[in-house]
């Protein structure tokens, strides 16, 4: 029979304590100093001008992001990097967010626009959803896209009366005519064939 050891009461326990408290103590002086003060209120005037948006990729950013968002975390960027002369003032920083800052690193703002992980970002932040549903009950809907506005064209002709679409699936939902059920939510139909959407604000 192998017997457990006894748990060996040592100087460690104390000593990773006190670290553990050093580094709490720490990161308060860092969040009440005041440089780290006024880049608090200059990342919120940014989001706000911004309209909560990256100033690089143009995607939703957050100052506190849920657990699924660490890419959006909204953060500070300096658009002239400090390791390259820049100032630390209001007017050299943008809201960023945190994977368009880590990917910055010391970069221009014009090298970064042509950097591979910016471009990509681009894309996925101006690509609606493959699909979409006006309903805010339904599984597909998405706040986001609908406070952004998504264009949608069916057939290649412009639609403005879609309910829902998928763009995999090729189809798209309309009301047919003014037809309500009996909980009284319009009545839509499908319609097969190639749909493209955009959104309106690109």
């Amino acid at each position: 029979m192998i017997r457990q050891k006894k748990k060996s009461h040592s100087l460690e326990e104390p000593i990773a304590k006190e670290n553990h408290q050093a580094e709490i103590e720490a990161a308060w002086l860092l969040h009440t100093s005041p440089r780290f003060q006024f880049r608090r209120v200059w990342l919120e005037r940014h989001i706000v001008k911004q309209k909560g948006r990256c100033f690089y990729c143009n995607i939703l950013i957050y100052i506190y992001p849920g657990p699924d968002c660490n890419d959006c975390k909204a953060t500070i960027d300096h658009v002239i990097a400090r390791a390259m002369g820049g100032a630390d003032v209001e007017d050299n920083t943008v809201a960023a967010c945190a994977a368009c800052n880590t990917a910055k690193a010391d970069m221009s703002k014009d090298e970064f626009f042509r950097h591979p992980v910016r471009v990509h970002r681009l894309r996925q932040a101006n690509t609606p959803p493959d699909r979409l549903a006006a309903d805010p009950k339904s599984t597909f809907y998405n706040a986001d896209a609908m406070m952004r506005g998504v264009g949608v064209r069916f057939k290649g002709q412009e639609r403005t009366d879609v309910e829902d679409y998928c763009v995999s699936e090729s189809w798209v939902k309309v009301p047919a005519g003014k037809s309500v059920d009996r909980r009284g939510r319009t009545v839509t139909v499908n319609l097969n064939g190639p749909v493209a959407v955009y959104f309106r604000d690109v």
